[in-house]
């Protein structure tokens, strides 16, 4: 399998600022969200760059002001794997 390389975003200013106002949205008692300080760092960074996030966990997301998601598509992996050995040995 081969992947694609992947740039490193930098947790800039921009980024900071953007991870601060989430922080403090979600710590107020009626937005709790139930996440992590990680995932919000994953998330201030989308925001303030205009990415979109790419999960297949959207519940955990969901309640994120201005978050843009996209889920993958799932695919059966064991059906997967037994074509390609089908289509090898034919």
């Amino acid at each position: 399998m081969k992947f694609a390389a992947a740039a490193v975003l930098q947790f800039s200013e921009a980024v900071a600022r953007c991870y601060a106002e989430l922080y403090a949205y979600f710590l107020q008692p009626r937005a709790r969200a139930g996440g992590n300080v990680h995932d919000l760092q994953i998330v201030a960074t989308c925001i303030a760059l205009g990415y979109t996030l790419l999960t297949s966990n959207v519940a955990d997301f969901n309640k994120v002001p201005g978050l843009k998601i996209a889920q993958p598509k799932r695919v059966n992996v064991k059906a997967h794997y037994y074509q390609q050995i089908a289509g090898f040995w034919s």
